[in-house]
């Protein structure tokens, strides 16, 4: 497998067709989303006791919580809205991952795509997605239950003899983790192949991890290659998207201190700092649907070279159409 050609074929197609990010906007990047973290600052002198950094932290505390209990039915909204939005995203994700790959593969081979087309195929897999979904969660409850059965053995064989139960506690556990890690590795795997298995060669949920299992029995070493550069791929995407948020957060951050430092906890600086919020949040998606974009096309086009259906290097290529 050309791993140099696969992931500069997979920019390309991230950035010649824009409307896929929309798809993965909508949540069609599972693989591929990023996450920020947060960032916490503190003011220079600013302390942990009764100084003069610890005060105006406590008064900036009181003032939200008064501010709060004023507008208890603007809040109690917010999160109302806040759920819904929250719910019919995710209803939506599903639609959007078909669409996202669907598509992506179609344009990666040359055929025509457009947005709506996108749209079709993914309302059309959508709820196998559901499916699959339910599958992996009843997967991880089966596997929380084993570890806390070890557990609760443990805990008894504890009240006979302590020893035994530490001793053979810490060799379970080092085995344990040693499996859950090659235990996550394969299954990120396995989930990646059947939701391409999906949306590309039109199967069912189980058929999907059937065929994602059987694949990477069939290809391990090469399959351990495709995540391992999946992984490192998706590191410098956050990497690149935690440095947009902090040369973002700069100027907006800055904004909202002066507008604090001038009147206080107001109405402005409570508009101006849901407007920064907002303005971040619209940063971290856009450049969250381009990485997803580009990681879950990498994952895409590598389904396809392992399926065989990929362009051979020398043959038109596949971002050309």
């Amino acid at each position: 497998m050309d791993f140099g050609r696969i992931v500069g074929d997979a920019w390309r197609l991230t950035w010649r067709h824009r409307f896929l990010w929309w798809f993965a906007a909508l949540g069609g990047a599972q693989g591929g989303s990023c996450g920020g973290g947060n960032v916490g600052n503190r003011l220079p002198g600013a302390g942990s006791g009764g100084g003069p950094g610890g005060a105006d932290v406590e008064r900036v505390a009181g003032q939200a919580a008064a501010w709060v209990a004023d507008h208890v039915a603007l809040v109690a909204l917010a999160v109302l809205v806040v759920a819904v939005l929250g719910l019919g995203l995710l209803i939506i994700s599903f639609v959007a991952r078909g669409a996202l790959i669907a598509s992506s593969a179609r344009v990666a081979l040359g055929e025509p795509t457009r947005a709506r087309d996108g749209w079709a195929l993914g309302r059309r897999f959508g709820w196998r997605y559901v499916r699959l979904t339910l599958l992996l969660v009843l997967a991880a409850l089966a596997v929380g239950a084993t570890v806390g059965i070890i557990a609760l053995l443990l805990f008894l064989l504890a009240r006979a003899s302590q020893v035994l139960a530490i001793l053979l506690g810490v060799l379970l556990g080092l085995a344990g983790l040693a499996a859950l890690i090659a235990l996550g590795i394969g299954a990120s795997i396995v989930v990646a192949y059947a939701e391409r298995a999906i949306a590309l060669d039109d199967l069912g949920a189980r058929a999907g991890l059937r065929r994602g299992i059987a694949l990477l029995r069939l290809r391990l070493g090469t399959s351990l290659l495709v995540w391992l550069v999946g992984l490192i791929l998706g590191i410098g995407v956050a990497i690149a998207v935690f440095v947009l948020l902090l040369i973002a957060l700069v100027p907006l951050g800055g904004l909202v201190l002066a507008a604090y430092l001038a009147s206080g906890i107001s109405g402005s600086t409570v508009l101006l700092g849901v407007g920064a919020l907002l303005v971040l949040i619209a940063l971290l998606w856009a450049a969250g649907a381009i990485g997803g974009t580009f990681t879950s096309s990498y994952w895409t086009l590598a389904y396809l070279s392992l399926t065989g259906r990929y362009p051979r290097t020398g043959d038109q290529p596949a971002t050309s159409a």
